[in-house]
């Protein structure tokens, strides 16, 4: 078996880096192109997939290359010889709409709930989709539901479970790459000391809207009534001249672990810059130092407590067993008056408080407002807070699958069936007719063949 990995943007190896090294385990050939159009400069620049950033693998090292943005893509997947393509992307996002006339079969990894954020139309244009477990294709489906006003709900159910295997959680693996001790001497955690994880309030990077960077994240009570009357937003002013704000729960984070003797471990992303007022009270704040193993597995692997904001941490947190915390908000607050339907449906189906959802699961993990949060590390200690071994089984079994110590060899194994199956190219055909009738007609490339 010959397979390419598409890697768009750096951080994708904490996705696909424990399969890169089973399948060169396997005995594969392994090639990862990088997309050297990714910008190199912006929030984002510290992304960029450079050659020579490549993590290095347990089982040899995959053939790297580079290429330059889709239209690229394109054409060096037209006159590719390898049996299978794995992303992260599904294939038109990667390809920014354009059909190969050929192409390798093409499977997309799980990214939490942003999988399916991408059109199902466009979803269906993957071969293979490697989800974590039969939940997130319910939940999927549902949204689509919602959002696209589907109108035969089965008819797209049916169609995707077609192309799903529910491998499990690969990037949980990598956590056997971790020297819990030598960890702990590198960042200066006394080794007999419990760590808690707190990973930023997220500022409302990427969005212009009002209550994260004026409200909830700003430090000063004057600053924040002074936002309020000069954005004219006094529906804001209970909030600005109020205790509910991130400067408040982070002071009360770390009297909660001055009380249990606990060091406080801030892990956050560059796009994500952690404010002094957390910086000043923190024992150590890093980003990510690797991917693989991921800097995110390294500090929960030697965490008793995981605290976020609404944190797709929560799922590395479970699948570790380690505790979690998620402090969170309204989608009014984090997306403002008016946000596009798309997101408001994203947010409240995804993001939310009701029992055995991802955030709120008794004995996993627990939800809190930011009031709620600063009253519950007052009276809680770090105790309160352990893992219900039978909850834990339901939520990993839920959620991320079970044994995931085999994920990464149930994606190759889904990867390889489905190279040698001679369903790909009907359900191929079956796709490009439904966006013939979508789009009333396909141009370029779109029409041409799409043998393998």
């Amino acid at each position: 078996m010959k397979v390419l990995f598409v890697i768009t943007h750096l951080s994708q190896y904490r996705l696909v880096a424990p399969v890169i090294d089973c399948a060169l385990k396997s005995g594969w050939e392994v090639e990862c192109w990088h997309d050297y159009s990714f910008p190199t400069t912006g929030p984002k620049s510290y992304l960029f997939p450079e050659v020579a950033a490549t993590p290095k693998f347990q089982h040899g090292q995959p053939d790297i290359r580079s290429y330059h943005g889709p239209a690229d893509l394109v054409q060096r997947l037209e006159h590719s010889d390898d049996d299978a393509v794995v992303s992260v992307a599904p294939l038109l996002n990667a390809t920014a709409g354009v059909v190969p006339k050929r192409y390798p079969v093409w499977t997309s990894m799980q990214s939490g709930p942003d999988i399916f954020v991408t059109p199902s139309l466009k979803l269906k244009g993957c071969d293979l989709l490697a989800l974590h477990s039969r939940w997130w294709l319910d939940w999927g489906v549902s949204h689509y539901e919602g959002v696209e006003r589907v109108s035969d709900v089965s008819v797209l159910r049916e169609n995707l479970e077609s192309r799903s295997r529910y491998v499990g959680f690969p990037e949980a693996e990598a956590v056997r790459l971790v020297d819990r001790k030598a960890l702990r001497r590198r960042w200066g955690v006394p080794s007999d000391q419990p760590v808690v994880v707190l990973l930023p309030f997220p500022q409302g990077t990427g969005r212009s809207t009002f209550w994260p960077r004026k409200i909830f994240g700003e430090p000063s009570r004057t600053r924040r009534v002074i936002n309020v009357v000069k954005h004219g937003q006094f529906n804001h002013f209970r909030a600005a001249w109020g205790d509910a704000n991130d400067v408040n729960v982070v002071s009360a984070v770390r009297n909660f672990c001055d009380r249990n003797g606990a060091f406080l471990l801030v892990k956050s992303r560059e796009k994500t810059p952690i404010p002094q007022y957390l910086r000043a009270v923190s024992d150590k704040c890093i980003y990510d130092e690797s991917y693989y193993p991921p800097t995110i597995i390294e500090a929960l692997s030697i965490a008793n407590l995981c605290i976020g904001y609404y944190s797709l941490g929560v799922l590395e947190a479970a699948a570790l067993g380690v505790p979690n915390l998620s402090i969170v908000y309204s989608a009014k607050e984090y997306l403002g008056d008016h946000p596009t339907e798309w997101d408001s449906v994203y947010f409240n189906q995804f993001f939310h408080r009701r029992t055995g959802n991802v955030f709120e699961f008794d004995g996993v993990s627990s939800t809190a407002s930011a009031a709620e949060a600063v009253a519950l590390f007052q009276s809680r200690t770090l105790d309160d807070f352990k893992i219900d071994a039978t909850a834990h089984d339901a939520y990993l079994s839920k959620f991320l699958g079970e044994d995931n110590d085999r994920a990464p060899i149930r994606t190759v194994n889904a990867v390889e069936s489905l190279a040698k199956s001679v369903d790909v190219e009907k359900r191929r055909s079956e796709w490009l007719r439904e966006m013939q009738r979508a789009s009333g007609d396909l141009s370029g490339n779109n029409l041409r063949s799409v043998n393998r």
